[in-house]
Formats: structure tokens, sequence, C-alpha cells
């Protein structure tokens, strides 16, 4: 049997490796109480928080060990952010929101968890509203959210990883999750006060929950891609796209198999599509779950109301497209290609003014970059299943989200909520294709 140097050492000084544990968690145990007495409680619960995240990243670690570098590397990049911005200096991207998230979190927090529970809402206060739930329980500690955020920017990544090996390979889910865990504006959403990482989160979830029902048919599967679906409605309206499509992609299923099986009834692909209608009905329709930023109701939307949205959206220096207005179905036809460019791809060079704006011009020629690479394979995507599956839930999302944004402050904001699935789009086999062609060229 062999023995490590720390081991033979140990053993010549009397202490057993069970003595040794003992001692190294009493260590332990003390600096924390010690960290504990001296610090302020909001800082505990950061750093509480920061501990617990590291025990549930090596569960997943555990669950995929292949991703361990990628994942440890994430959640360094964010957790990095987060102790900057909490002992030296606070970040200067979008403080107001997030500053905004928080107050009214602490808000309801004063009020009492009764209160909170009796005045739930969702909308882009739902995620004030889930803050203050966390500070009635606790304590006021903006370290603490920020630490959560941080840990569900680096489990999205391992969303990102299992959505593309389920669609593509090996190769390419290890590129695309890398990509993920590095893409700077997703380090910094995952590090600050905002609703961005939730939203991804949650659907990036729920499409790896969807991608599992396609594959086994089983009703716990889409009844927990609809709920994790449903959750990031309800943190933004406009995240209901997502629901519409799942809704109709199952309806295609159910008559495509009704059709060709000669008038039979799926009951698996009945029971679930039945389990969304009474979803869609119940939560959205009659409760009107995530529709705030339409008044309430999907009777709201019209000509009128995205016309009103754009005008209030194309405020600032950073405004674009301002006198482009929907007032008719044409205008929405010739409109929605040039605003999806403009969400995409913006700010442009000749838009550069401010080192900010620099910055968002990096970020927008990443987007250029993986459109270009979606563009070359994208025969790749279309010959997979899945592949199509993905693209209709990212174009639909990105129309939504293009129609009712006129301001590349707020695009950029935005556009990094479907991030991820441009990344899993973009990473798709061609590229390992066109590999092996090049090493069949090079070595005939």
């Amino acid at each position: 049997m062999k023995y490590s140097f720390s081991y033979i050492r140990l053993r010549l000084i009397g202490i057993t490796p069970k003595v040794y544990e003992y001692c190294l968690i009493l260590f332990i145990s003390v600096l924390t109480s010690f960290f504990i007495v001296i610090l302020p409680k909001q800082d505990v619960l950061g750093w509480v928080t920061i501990v617990v995240g590291l025990f549930i990243l090596l569960l997943f670690i555990i669950v995929t060990p292949k991703l361990r570098y990628i994942l440890i590397l994430a959640f360094l990049f964010r957790i990095s952010l987060v102790l900057f911005q909490t002992y030296i200096s606070p970040l200067s991207l979008n403080i107001s929101d997030a500053i905004m998230f928080e107050a009214f979190g602490w808000e309801y927090a004063k009020n009492g968890i009764d209160w909170i529970l009796s005045h739930f809402t969702t909308g882009a206060f739902f995620y004030s509203w889930i803050i203050g739930l966390l500070y009635s329980i606790t304590d006021r500690s903006p370290f603490m959210i920020e630490a959560l955020n941080a840990l569900f920017g680096t489990l999205t990544v391992w969303n990102v990883y299992h959505i593309t090996r389920k669609v593509w390979t090996e190769e390419m889910a290890r590129k695309s999750s890398m990509l993920v865990a590095l893409f700077p504006s997703l380090i910094l959403f995952s590090s600050v006060i905002l609703r961005e990482v939730p939203i991804i989160y949650s659907y990036t979830l729920g499409l790896l929950f969807f991608l599992r029902w396609e594959e086994t048919k089983r009703l716990k599967w889409i009844l927990s891609s609809i709920i994790m679906i449903l959750l990031s409605v309800g943190f933004h309206t406009g995240m209901l796209g997502f629901m519409i499509v799942l809704g109709f992609i199952m309806l295609k299923d159910w008559l495509k198999t009704f059709i060709k099986k000669r008038y039979y009834i799926p009951l698996k692909t009945s029971a679930s599509l039945i389990f969304i209608i009474l979803i869609f009905v119940i939560f959205i329709l009659r409760f009107g779950w995530g529709l705030e930023k339409v008044g309430g109701s999907l009777e709201n939307i019209s000509a009128e109301f995205l016309s009103y949205q754009q005008q209030i959206a194309a405020r600032d220096r950073a405004r674009y497209l301002s006198e482009l207005v929907i007032k008719t179905p044409i205008d929405f036809l010739w409109q929605t290609p040039i605003r999806v460019f403009y969400f995409l791809f913006s700010p442009f060079i000749w838009m550069i003014k401010t080192p900010s704006d620099l910055l968002g011009f990096i970020d927008a020629i990443l987007y250029i970059y993986l459109s270009y690479k979606l563009f070359i394979s994208f025969s790749s995507v279309l010959s997979s299943r899945r592949g199509k599956i993905l693209l209709i839930f990212f174009i639909s999302e990105i129309i939504i989200f293009s129609l009712t944004t006129s301001n590349y402050g707020t695009a950029l904001r935005h556009r990094a909520k479907f991030f991820p699935l441009l990344v899993v789009l973009a990473y798709n086999r061609m590229e390992e294709n066109n590999k092996e062609e090049e090493n069949n060229v090079k070595n005939p």
C-alpha cells in the first residue's frame, strides 16, 4: 500500500488521519465563527450563499465530471465580480435597475412575510417579490442576491452543455458551454441584481426538460418543462413566445401521429397537450400570469400597443429607429427584419461615442460572428428535428423582443437572454463535418 508524504509525516508525529480530519473540521468551524462575529450580517449571508453554492456546484460536477473545469471557471469569474462589487467598487452596468429591484425587495420585506405572500405579483417586480421573500426570511443582503445570481448563472452553463449534447455532439457541447461560461455580458449580468439570469436559467432548464420529453414522451418531463418556461414568463411577458411555440409543436406532433396512424389517438401526447392547454388557459388567460407588460390581458396586444411601446423604448442617447413605428400589418412585415438586425447587431461603428458604446460594439461583434456561423451551417440545423425546434424558439423570441426595443442599451440586455440559444444553434455538427473534410483533404 502506498502512502503520501503528508500521511507518513502525520504518523511520525503521532497524529492519525482521523484526528487530523477532526482538527481540520474544528479549524474551519472556528474560522467560520470568527468571520460570523466580525463581519456584518449581510456579508455573512453572502459568504454562506457562496459556500452553499460551492456544495451545489460540487453535486453538478459529480453528475457531469467532464464539465468540472468549465463550471469552476464560470463560477470563479462570476463570484470574482460579485466580490469586486461588494468590497471594491459597484459595477456601473444598469446600476439604476439593480438598485430599483433590490430596493423594492427590501420594501416588501419590511411588511413581513404574510404581507409578501398576500401580495404576489409577476412581471418586472416578480424578481423584487422573490428578493423580498428571501429578505423576510433572512435579512437585507445584496451580496446574498448577487451570489445567488452567480450560482444560477453558472448552472446555466450546465443546462447549455446538456441541451447541446442532446442536439449535436460532445465536442460541440463543450465548446458552447465554454463560450457561455466566458461570455462577458453573461458574466456581468450574473454579478448584479438583474432578472436576466433567472430568466435564462428558467427557460434553458425548460428546454432541456422539453428535449427529454421528446425522447421519452413521459408526462413528468413536459410538466417540468412547462413549469420552468412558465416561471420565465413570470419574470418577463416577452417569454410568452416560448409557451406559444411549445403548444404549437405539441399540437403538430399530435396531428401528425393522429393522421399517420389512421386516426389513432396517442395517449401520452394527448395528455401532455391537454395539460399545456389547461395551464395556458388557467394561468395566463384567466389569472394574467406574467402579462403585466400588456395590461394583464392578451387582448391588449395590437398595432397601437406596439407603436406605444416603441415610442417609449426610443429614449435617451442610445435610441435607434425612433422614426419607424408599426401602425399596420404591412408595417409589421417590412419593419421586423430591420428591427431584428438592429436588435442583434447594434451599436454599429458609427454609433460609438463613449467607452460604454465601444463595449456594446464588441458585444455585437460576437453576435455577428455567431450569426455568420449559423448562416453557413444553416442546412445542418434544418437537417435536425431538434435543431429546427430550437431555431423556432429562438426566432420567435428575437422577433418579440426586437419589436418592442428601440434602444441599443436595452437591446444588449434583452439579446443576452437568448445568447445561450444562439450558441447552441451556431455550434452545430456542421463544424465537425467540415473539420473531417479538411482532414481528408490534408491526408488523402
